[in-house]
């Protein structure tokens, strides 16, 4: 902790008395620096402070100095940093003068205000539903296709339910949290559904605290918990895959082919559907299959089991170019993401549709999906004594505390267990 807030006065507007000073922030980063921040103040009772986002050592900083010269030359980039601090300085000076040309109060609120960009094309403080939107813009705009599809929907549901009129930072109570909820339940969502709408206001909420649309010390979310359930995952037993294998499908027609998708991903450690689609022969690594798996960026390995290898055989026909298994066009690896997550997603309920099929053939009365496969394959292991460790490696979880909570809800990879467990 400092001893002491250092400022610099800047400069003082004697008709309104407003002061803008720079100071360090109280409390340090991890990393032992400090933010340089704006604060904004009238008199001794009305002040704020906007972060300037640049943040230095103390020993580097000195708010006794002259005007640009507050970064100590000790510090490597101070003539860059200096540079940048005037431009906030001097904006922040022009802040006020602006405010008073649109006739707006240029109260020490709304200066830091202004300075956050808070004031939309028609001088109003942005909406929490108005915010949500230009996070979503955001999203879109940097092909986010999946978070960007899921923030669409929730905020597509809470525009229905404040009727259109915009929700107001000041009005995101705990009160309208349980009101929001209570409404999600009349519409027969399910607890965990709920949740996961709920868990999205919260990150968009969060994520305007941190951009200073909002006080971290009003945030409902102290004093309101997300709801969520304990699931049962829905998976096969080795006898029942078994079963499925055995089918007499006729050659080529889609239903074969999506037997052959489950069991390939049931084999390499439940490869999710997404990551399948977009397999090319280069993944293929001699006697292992190695790609990028699309939900977590971290690449995985694994033995490609004799089975595999007997489904592969279906699809090589002496071509090594192109996707592996006839899901998605040549002309898919131009898409955007946008593109991409829709074909994605179109193909995906295709072979649910089938899998469904599937299951009703094998006399097995489970909705078999694809999903189902990654569960499939966990819940395997584990009944046969596999190490957790082992499994988390296998399902290429982040840690194994995902693995562990992955497991509850089910009744370098040890390579020769899985292949003896799926050859017993």
């Amino acid at each position: 902790m400092l001893p002491s807030v250092q400022k610099f006065t800047f400069a003082i507007m004697k008709n309104i008395n407003i002061s803008i000073n720079l100071e360090l922030s109280p409390n340090p980063r991890k990393d032992g620096r400090h933010f340089i921040m704006l604060r904004i103040s009238r008199g001794r009772s009305e002040k704020s402070r906007v972060s300037t986002r640049i943040y230095v050592s103390k020993l580097n900083f000195n708010a006794k100095a002259r005007f640009g010269k507050w970064i100590r030359i000790s510090c490597s980039n101070h003539a860059k940093l200096n540079s940048i601090l005037k431009q906030k300085v001097q904006y922040a000076e022009e802040a006020i003068f602006e405010l008073e040309k649109l006739k707006i109060e240029p109260t020490v609120t709304n200066v830091c205000d202004y300075l956050k960009g808070k004031f939309d094309n028609h001088n109003k403080p942005l909406s929490f539903t108005e915010y949500f939107k230009k996070v979503i813009d955001l999203l879109y705009k940097s092909q986010q296709a999946r978070t960007f599809q899921r923030y669409e929907v929730v905020y597509n549901h809470l525009v229905k339910f404040c009727k259109s009129i915009p929700l107001q930072f000041k009005d995101f109570t705990v009160g309208f949290l349980h009101e929001y909820e209570a409404e999600l339940r009349s519409k027969g969502l399910a607890t965990n559904t709920v949740g996961k709408e709920l868990s999205i206001l919260r990150s968009v909420l969060y994520r305007g605290i941190d951009e200073g649309y909002f006080l971290q010390e009003k945030n409902p979310y102290f004093h309101f918990k997300i709801k969520y359930e304990k699931t049962h995952k829905e998976r096969l037993t080795l006898e029942q895959v078994k079963k499925i294998e055995a089918l007499d499908l006729k050659e080529n027609t889609f239903i074969w082919h999506c037997r052959n998708f489950w069991c390939f991903s049931l084999y390499n450690g439940g490869v999710r559907f997404g990551d399948l689609c977009q397999l090319t022969w280069d993944n293929l690594k001699g006697e292992h299959l190695e790609y990028q798996m699309n939900k977590t960026s971290l690449t995985k390995k694994f033995k490609i089991l004799k089975q595999a290898q007997q489904i592969l055989s279906f699809y090589s026909d002496g071509n090594k170019e192109g996707y592996v298994f006839p899901l998605l066009k040549p002309e898919a690896k131009d898409y955007d993401e946008f593109q991409l997550v829709k074909k994605i997603s179109s193909r995906n309920s295709q072979c649910n549709m089938y899998l469904k099929e599937i299951a009703k053939l094998a006399d097995i009365p489970i909705r078999l999906s694809f999903h189902m496969s990654r569960h499939s394959f966990a819940s395997i292991l584990k009944d046969r004594g596999v190490d957790v460790y082992d499994i988390s490696k296998a399902l290429g979880h982040s840690s194994l505390k995902v693995t562990e909570v992955y497991l509850s809800s089910l009744s370098s990879s040890n390579e020769e267990s899985f292949e003896n467990i799926f050859n017993d």
